[in-house]
């Protein structure tokens, strides 16, 4: 019974880690920035740089997706797009 479960357990990884990067993806193909909707009518591109810099929105596609599976992980759920000020 134990080897069954970890057997389906071992089964679900690959699973998991390509629902993971489905859902990536489409966080970043969504229409929309969004650095431009946290900052609202207070938009410049210097604010908008620093709060890109601070979200780590700069880094490279894979890194960001690095970081993000490595915050999900650890129960990190990150920031709200909508509701941070």
């Amino acid at each position: 019974m134990l080897s069954y479960i970890v057997r389906r357990i071992m089964e679900a990884i690959p699973a998991l880690l390509g629902i993971s990067i489905i859902s990536f993806i489409l966080l970043h193909i969504v229409p929309g920035d969004p650095v431009r909707i946290m900052l609202g009518q207070h938009y410049t591109a210097q604010r908008a740089a620093a709060l890109s810099a601070s979200l780590g929105l700069n880094k490279p596609l894979y890194m960001q997706y690095l970081i993000w599976l490595g915050n999900i992980v650890r129960g990190n759920l990150g920031y709200s797009y909508n509701y941070s000020q």
